[in-house]
């Protein structure tokens, strides 16, 4: 960034390039219009250009970015000076770093600013952004010191200020450096490939020490001798450290066998230049592209071509998004549209603009999805690049920093209504908290909210509030007394810890250089601000999301997040694919018709790449068994790997793949249809233990005293069977119980009386209705279901059984449910775990 002497007007840079002048003095608008400025007034750009695309919202009619006039006046105005800035707040900050600074940036361009403060003298403390710092200033300041993107002198890539002089006076002493050179994974700032020396220029902002011996390390295996010089040693005498590095080479031809190829002053074009050329020749238009360093393995000064040969395969938009700029990119992506194709291209394409493969993170929704995509870099031949998820990120953070405690605590529902109970208690005004209540509440002040104990404690106003924060210090105590750590510690605690510790952020934002983001609809807000803090202060950063695929609203989630993504970042690139690679020509079209009527969303199209028409046919069933019979028909002649069945529910899908079961036809499904587990389980070890006391089994007396919970002691299930297979009752076998609290013995008792009058029910329907009503099932299903509210299904399927029981007696519907579960077992090939559910 330069600087303005006082009382001068400085001239646009003659070279071609981008370039940064910020100005604290009132500079004259006629005196920079005669030196070559093109002079705007930032209050006119503000309301000519920022104010409008901030007011869009959701209110989308277009996909193009609100910001696009902007940005397009920005390019055909180089060299520009903005005058008259005023920054009182972190949205004034904000505000021009978004939509005038880092975009000009991106482009190239020559840009002067003044202002009524000087950039180095910016109170960190009155910036701090929402994000939970000063972002704005760390983004401002890492920009300006690297303000420079056009082309480098003799073709190279582009390099930074201290790369530059560095490189000048190495040139100055008859020296032949190669820049950006690959070395398997890494990329050297310059190399002497005769002598294998490599010469890096330590940034501030982009070297870590302990990595960077770890890196020498790896190269000396290889046979590279690496040196260092500091930005300020370049900066203060960059004659004296071309001197060492002569000095450097000598020594080394003195010790090292001399490689049998020439050494040649390289006249590489860029990769953006190459990547011109071959645009110009195919399609005789420029594409306007993203800038970035080439690091390659050929041989210096060998013209390698486009380096995009992987875009080969891709469509014209996916093509696009892969080939976009370094900044933000957000790429709107409908179901089936190839988002792991583009997600997979764009990390080769980072790594061709030399972005170590190393510093590339690609963060995904869960585990499956992780693998399944480190997966596909791997098939791909990417080797390096980090595929995890966002609690494995946070947890690594973690476990670094020396914060992890123990393996990960899940409190059952009685523990939760444990802690409810002490809370209301120990509140002078308290209330009662329901147990699936209390869970979400935490986890949304963990994750939503993103408070701590003490800070939630402080605004608490509200009996409930108070109550709240009681039982959240309460279940914060518990997990530091057993050392244990909350599930979403992993994202809450790493992004405190980065917000407050600027030096462990900038060791992860060192880490990585390029952020890739999967299924962006559906991450919360914490996971959000983590992966903005991971992408800063460089901002290389790919979401890939739809905002019709939004399904974790309940969590947090929102379209929002997808829609307004430029007014985070008002520079970014968006993208839309467009082509449905996975369903034929009508199905396509049905289900574009049903999502257009969404409100919220951008206004875009999905086509079938597929040439099949394809059928789309609505048949309306009496039961869900018709259903499960109907779907058999419908697959009975198809080969496996031809057809897919969705349901809505476990319960539905159960239906259907006990019909293709009894239809004799084998498939592959999720474990729980096996119904060997949950509610099925539960019922089936009710209708055994009351239909046929006599033949209690020890597993079955467990089960219908721990769901619900009626108090029985621990290993006490051995004596109940061992009594009840006796001949006597319930209530007779737990009374002669060894029973060390007396709280104890007035449940059991009632649980035994229970139980005994449920013994007099033949009728299976009328025992299920009974269990369901006085035996509290329902109730216990139904609380339970609230601590994890997906596919709320248990309940249902007990009126179910009550209804399909009708007419049965209790030991034939117990031998139907047997059946059930081995038949399904039987024809159920494999067991997989959808992406949804890991």
């Amino acid at each position: 960034m330069a600087a303005i002497p006082t009382g001068s007007v400085p001239a646009p840079p003659a070279r071609e390039g981008g370039s940064l002048t910020w100005a604290s003095t009132s500079l004259d608008p006629a005196a920079l219009l005669k030196a070559g400025w093109r002079v705007y007034s930032y209050r006119d750009l503000r309301e000519r250009f920022i104010v409008p695309a901030q007011s869009r919202g959701t209110a989308r009619t277009s996909l193009e970015n609100p910001a696009k006039p902007l940005l397009d006046f920005l390019v055909v105005s180089s060299p520009i000076a903005v005058v008259g800035v005023s920054l009182g707040t972190p949205a004034d900050l904000r505000d021009l770093y978004g939509f005038i600074v880092e975009p000009a940036y991106r482009r190239g361009l020559a840009l002067l600013i003044t202002s009524d403060q000087e950039l180095d003298d910016l109170d960190a403390e009155a910036f701090v952004d929402p994000v939970g710092y000063p972002w704005t200033i760390e983004r401002l300041r890492h920009v300006s010191s690297r303000f420079r993107l056009g082309p480098a002198p003799d073709g190279l890539p582009a390099l930074t200020p201290i790369e530059l002089l560095l490189y000048a006076a190495m040139r100055a002493r008859k020296l032949a450096p190669i820049a950006q050179y690959g070395i398997g994974k890494y990329r050297a700032d310059f190399a002497f490939t005769d002598v294998r020396l490599v010469v890096e220029c330590d940034g501030r902002q982009w070297h870590d020490p302990e990595r960077d011996r770890r890196r020498d390390a790896a190269l000396r295996r290889k046979g590279w001798e690496p040196i260092h010089f500091t930005g300020s040693e370049i900066t203060r005498d960059a004659a004296a450290c071309a001197a060492s590095v002569a000095r450097a080479i000598t020594s080394r031809r003195a010790t090292t066998v001399t490689e049998q190829r020439p050494v040649v002053i390289p006249v590489r074009r860029s990769w953006r230049v190459r990547l011109m050329d071959w645009l110009r020749s195919h399609f005789g238009k420029r594409a306007q592209l993203g800038t970035g360093n080439v690091s390659s393995d050929a041989e210096p000064g060998l013209d390698i071509g486009p380096p995009a040969l992987w875009t080969a395969d891709l469509d014209a938009e996916q093509r696009a998004a892969v080939m976009s700029q370094d900044g933000v990119v957000q790429v709107i992506a409908p179901a089936g549209s190839g988002k792991t194709t583009v997600l997979v291209a764009r990390a080769r394409e980072l790594i061709a603009r030399g972005v170590p493969p190393n510093r590339i993170l690609c963060c995904t929704f869960n585990a499956a999805a992780a693998t399944e995509l480190k997966g596909r870099l791997d098939q791909a031949g990417v080797e390096g690049v980090g595929a995890a998820t966002f609690h494995a990120t946070g947890r690594r953070i973690l476990k670094r920093a020396e914060l992890l405690r123990g393996d990960v605590h899940t409190l059952s529902y009685a523990q939760w209504r444990r802690l409810a109970k002490l809370a209301m208690d120990e509140t002078p005004d308290g209330v009662w908290i329901e147990a699936p209540t209390a869970k979400d509440q935490i986890s949304d002040l963990k994750l939503g909210r993103m408070l701590t104990v003490d800070e939630f404690a402080e605004i608490a106003t509200s009996p409930a509030e108070r109550t709240l924060a009681t039982l959240y210090r309460l279940y914060e105590g518990e997990l530091a007394e057993q050392e244990r750590t909350d599930f979403d510690d992993f994202i809450f605690q790493a992004v405190r810890l980065l917000q407050r510790d600027g030096e462990v952020r900038r060791h992860w934002q060192g880490e990585f250089t390029a952020v890739l983001v999967d299924e962006y609809q559906d991450i919360e807000p914490a996971q959000e601000l983590l992966i903005q803090m991971l992408a800063a202060p460089e901002d290389l950063l790919l979401t890939v999301g739809d905002e019709d695929q939004c399904l974790y609203a309940w969590r947090r989630a929102s379209v929002e997040r997808v829609i307004e993504l430029d007014l985070v970042y008002p520079g970014l690139e968006r993208h839309a694919l467009v082509r449905n690679y996975r369903c034929p020509v009508r199905i396509v079209d049905a289900s574009r018709g049903v999502i257009e009527n969404n409100r919220r969303r951008f206004p875009k199209q999905i086509f079938a790449a597929r040439t099949e028409l394809g059928e789309v046919r609505l048949v309306a069933a009496s039961d869900l068994e018709a259903q499960g019979a109907h779907a058999a028909r419908l697959v009975k002649d198809l080969e496996q790997g031809q057809a897919v069945i969705l349901a809505r529910t476990t319960r539905v899908l159960s239906e259907i793949a006990l019909g293709l079961a009894q239809a004799g036809i084998r498939f592959f499904g999720p474990e729980r249809i096996k119904r060997r587990s949950g509610e099925p389980a539960v019922l089936l070890s009710y209708l055994r233990a009351l239909g046929a006391p006599g033949q209690a089994r020890p597993e079955d007396v467990n089960t219908i005293f721990r769901i619900p919970n009626r108090f029985l002691p621990d290993d006490a299930e051995d004596n109940v069977a061992s009594a009840l297979r006796a001949g006597q009752t319930f209530t007779a076998a737990v009374g002669r119980l060894r029973v060390r609290e007396d709280w104890r013995r007035p449940k059991l008792a009632e649980a035994g009386r229970l139980f005994d009058v449920l013994t007099q029910v033949s009728g299976a329907s009328e025992l299920i209705y009974r269990l369901r009503t006085e035996g509290g099932l329902d109730r216990h299903y139904a609380d339970a279901e609230q601590l994890s509210p997906i596919d709320k299904s248990a309940v249902d399927w007990l009126v179910h059984a009550e209804d399909t029981a009708a007419g049965m007696s209790v030991v034939e519907f117990a031998g139907a449910l047997d059946y059930r579960a081995n038949i399904i077992e039987h024809n159920l090939m494999a067991v997989w775990v959808s992406w949804r559910e890991a």
